[in-house]
Protein backbone atom coordinates (compact mmCIF):
# COMPACT_ATOMS: atom_id res chain seq x y z
CA UNK A 1 0.00 0.00 0.00
CA UNK A 2 1.37 3.45 -0.83
CA UNK A 3 1.93 5.25 2.45
CA UNK A 4 3.28 8.63 3.46
CA UNK A 5 7.08 8.52 3.64
CA UNK A 6 7.03 4.74 4.14
CA UNK A 7 5.01 5.12 7.35
CA UNK A 8 1.83 3.36 8.40
CA UNK A 9 -0.13 6.56 7.54
CA UNK A 10 -1.80 6.94 4.15
CA UNK A 11 -4.25 9.31 2.48
CA UNK A 12 -7.78 7.98 2.22
CA UNK A 13 -9.92 10.02 -0.14
CA UNK A 14 -13.54 8.88 0.01
CA UNK A 15 -15.85 9.52 -2.96
CA UNK A 16 -17.02 13.13 -3.09
CA UNK A 17 -20.70 12.61 -3.85
CA UNK A 18 -21.58 9.11 -2.64
CA UNK A 19 -21.46 7.67 0.88
CA UNK A 20 -18.97 4.81 0.69
CA UNK A 21 -20.68 1.54 1.60
CA UNK A 22 -19.38 0.00 4.82
CA UNK A 23 -17.06 2.95 5.34
CA UNK A 24 -16.70 2.50 9.09
CA UNK A 25 -16.04 -1.25 8.78
CA UNK A 26 -13.48 -0.59 6.05
CA UNK A 27 -11.60 1.93 8.20
CA UNK A 28 -11.76 -0.44 11.16
CA UNK A 29 -10.14 -3.23 9.09
CA UNK A 30 -7.38 -0.86 7.95
CA UNK A 31 -6.61 0.15 11.53
CA UNK A 32 -6.64 -3.47 12.66
CA UNK A 33 -4.04 -4.12 9.93
CA UNK A 34 -1.89 -1.36 11.54
CA UNK A 35 -2.51 1.26 8.87
CA UNK A 36 -3.71 4.71 9.89
CA UNK A 37 -5.99 6.36 7.33
CA UNK A 38 -5.75 10.12 6.96
CA UNK A 39 -9.21 11.04 5.65
CA UNK A 40 -8.69 13.85 3.16
CA UNK A 41 -10.92 16.92 3.12
CA UNK A 42 -14.01 15.43 4.81
CA UNK A 43 -15.45 18.96 4.96
CA UNK A 44 -15.64 19.01 1.13
CA UNK A 45 -17.47 15.70 0.74
CA UNK A 46 -21.06 16.49 -0.23
CA UNK A 47 -22.50 13.58 1.75
CA UNK A 48 -20.89 14.51 5.08
CA UNK A 49 -23.49 17.11 6.05
CA UNK A 50 -26.18 14.42 6.27
CA UNK A 51 -23.79 11.69 7.45
CA UNK A 52 -21.54 13.52 9.91
CA UNK A 53 -21.82 10.55 12.26
CA UNK A 54 -19.65 8.52 9.86
CA UNK A 55 -16.83 11.04 10.23
CA UNK A 56 -17.27 10.95 14.00
CA UNK A 57 -17.21 7.14 13.95
CA UNK A 58 -14.01 6.74 11.94
CA UNK A 59 -12.38 9.44 14.07
CA UNK A 60 -13.27 7.49 17.20
CA UNK A 61 -11.65 4.43 15.65
CA UNK A 62 -8.39 6.32 15.12
CA UNK A 63 -8.55 7.67 11.57
CA UNK A 64 -7.01 11.11 11.26
CA UNK A 65 -8.98 14.01 9.76
CA UNK A 66 -7.13 16.28 7.36
CA UNK A 67 -9.02 19.35 6.23
CA UNK A 68 -8.02 21.72 3.48
CA UNK A 69 -6.69 25.17 4.40
CA UNK A 70 -8.84 26.73 1.69
CA UNK A 71 -11.97 25.36 3.33
CA UNK A 72 -11.18 27.28 6.50
CA UNK A 73 -10.74 30.49 4.52
CA UNK A 74 -13.88 30.02 2.40
CA UNK A 75 -12.12 29.15 -0.86
CA UNK A 76 -14.26 26.03 -1.34
CA UNK A 77 -17.64 27.60 -0.56
CA UNK A 78 -19.92 28.08 2.41
CA UNK A 79 -20.70 24.41 3.09
CA UNK A 80 -17.02 23.42 3.27
CA UNK A 81 -16.30 26.46 5.46
CA UNK A 82 -19.19 25.68 7.79
CA UNK A 83 -18.10 22.04 8.16
CA UNK A 84 -14.44 22.95 8.69
CA UNK A 85 -15.46 25.55 11.29
CA UNK A 86 -17.63 22.95 13.04
CA UNK A 87 -14.85 20.40 13.05
CA UNK A 88 -12.40 22.97 14.40
CA UNK A 89 -14.81 24.01 17.17
CA UNK A 90 -15.43 20.37 18.10
CA UNK A 91 -11.73 19.53 18.06
CA UNK A 92 -12.08 16.94 15.28
CA UNK A 93 -9.24 18.11 13.02
CA UNK A 94 -5.87 16.36 13.18
CA UNK A 95 -4.03 18.29 10.49
CA UNK A 96 -4.49 20.92 7.81
CA UNK A 97 -3.15 20.56 4.28
CA UNK A 98 -2.83 22.90 1.32
CA UNK A 99 -4.31 20.47 -1.25
CA UNK A 100 -1.96 22.22 -3.65
CA UNK A 101 -2.20 21.11 -7.23
CA UNK A 102 0.08 23.77 -8.69
CA UNK A 103 1.56 27.17 -7.84
CA UNK A 104 -1.19 29.28 -9.41
CA UNK A 105 -4.68 27.73 -9.12
CA UNK A 106 -4.20 25.89 -5.85
CA UNK A 107 -0.96 27.15 -4.45
CA UNK A 108 0.59 25.67 -1.30
CA UNK A 109 -0.15 28.72 0.88
CA UNK A 110 -1.15 27.88 4.45
CA UNK A 111 -0.45 31.16 6.26
CA UNK A 112 -4.00 32.61 6.12
CA UNK A 113 -5.54 29.40 7.45
CA UNK A 114 -2.81 29.11 10.10
CA UNK A 115 -3.61 32.63 11.36
CA UNK A 116 -7.33 31.84 11.39
CA UNK A 117 -6.83 28.64 13.42
CA UNK A 118 -4.46 30.45 15.76
CA UNK A 119 -7.11 33.13 16.36
CA UNK A 120 -10.00 30.68 16.86
CA UNK A 121 -8.29 27.79 18.65
CA UNK A 122 -4.97 29.09 19.93
CA UNK A 123 -1.31 28.97 19.00
CA UNK A 124 -0.74 25.44 20.33
CA UNK A 125 -3.59 24.00 18.25
CA UNK A 126 -2.39 25.81 15.12
CA UNK A 127 1.14 24.51 15.60
CA UNK A 128 -0.14 20.97 16.14
CA UNK A 129 -2.39 21.01 13.05
CA UNK A 130 0.11 22.59 10.66
CA UNK A 131 3.52 21.51 11.98
CA UNK A 132 3.67 18.88 14.72
CA UNK A 133 1.19 16.27 13.45
CA UNK A 134 2.47 16.33 9.85
CA UNK A 135 6.04 15.98 11.19
CA UNK A 136 4.98 13.04 13.38
CA UNK A 137 3.41 11.35 10.35
CA UNK A 138 6.64 11.72 8.37
CA UNK A 139 8.57 10.17 11.28
CA UNK A 140 5.98 7.37 11.56
CA UNK A 141 5.45 8.40 15.19
CA UNK A 142 2.37 7.40 17.14
CA UNK A 143 -0.55 9.83 16.82
CA UNK A 144 -3.78 9.55 18.74
CA UNK A 145 -6.62 10.79 16.52
CA UNK A 146 -8.29 13.77 18.15
CA UNK A 147 -11.64 12.22 17.23
CA UNK A 148 -10.96 9.58 19.86
CA UNK A 149 -10.73 12.30 22.52
CA UNK A 150 -13.46 14.55 21.06
CA UNK A 151 -15.93 11.68 21.33
CA UNK A 152 -15.03 11.15 24.98
CA UNK A 153 -15.28 14.89 25.69
CA UNK A 154 -18.73 15.14 24.10
CA UNK A 155 -19.89 12.12 26.07
CA UNK A 156 -18.54 13.58 29.34
CA UNK A 157 -20.27 16.88 28.60
CA UNK A 158 -23.60 15.14 27.89
CA UNK A 159 -23.33 13.12 31.12
CA UNK A 160 -22.42 16.25 33.05
CA UNK A 161 -25.43 18.14 31.66
CA UNK A 162 -27.68 15.17 32.41
CA UNK A 163 -26.44 15.01 36.00
CA UNK A 164 -26.82 18.77 36.41
CA UNK A 165 -30.40 18.52 35.13
CA UNK A 166 -31.21 15.72 37.59
CA UNK A 167 -29.71 17.73 40.43
CA UNK A 168 -31.73 20.82 39.45
CA UNK A 169 -34.97 18.80 39.26
CA UNK A 170 -34.23 17.27 42.69
CA UNK A 171 -33.53 20.72 44.05
CA UNK A 172 -36.87 21.95 42.75
CA UNK A 173 -38.68 18.91 44.12
CA UNK A 174 -39.59 17.39 40.73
Amino acid sequence: MPTLNGSRYFLLEPPHHVVPPNFVAFVERLIEADYIPVVTHPERLTWVTKNYDLIESVGRLGALMQITAGSLTGQFGTQAKALSDRMLEEGRIDLVASDAHNVSGRSPVLSTAYALVEEKAGAETARNLFVETPARILRNAQIRAVGMDAARGAKREAVSKSRAGKFWRMFQGR
